[in-house]
């Protein structure tokens, strides 16, 4: 079993973000003396983001099985290499487009994790549907 988690210089980007959206309310509570009631939902947004990105395993390839979670809303998905009709990677989205027998269509897009990630992903996607085809 291999866990891969997302890209960490994403929870960099969202860590800058949460300064910058800190900074403004300062500014404007320095102006006006009240907090912009606007600026705290996104707040509180990017800061569950950050913890739940930093503790998330968003990919587990098991030896039967992945499963994967890209976002805090996203309910996890399970697909079965047993119940794949298709498997093909898109080079143009970066991601994986698995077709079940039941002609469902799932997507794992690959450009949230690591570079190097990627590649093993790739690989190991590519390895584990081809022998269970």
């Amino acid at each position: 079993m291999k866990v891969y988690k997302l890209n960490p210089n994403t929870n960099k980007i969202i860590l800058v973000a949460i300064v910058v959206v800190i900074g403004i309310s300062f500014m404007f509570f320095k102006k006006t003396g009240s907090i912009n009631p606007i600026l705290i939902p996104p707040l509180l947004v990017l800061i569950f983001r950050y913890f739940w990105q930093q503790n998330h395993k968003a990919l587990i390839l098991d030896e039967d099985h992945l499963e994967f979670s890209l976002s805090p809303i996203q309910a996890k998905r399970m697909v079965r290499y047993s119940d794949l009709k298709d498997t093909y990677f898109m080079e143009k989205g970066k991601k994986f487009v698995f077709t079940t027998k039941t002609s469902k269509t799932i997507k794992l897009p690959l450009k949230e994790f690591h570079k190097n990630d990627r590649r093993a992903i790739k690989e190991e996607l590519l390895k584990a549907t081809s022998q269970k085809a």
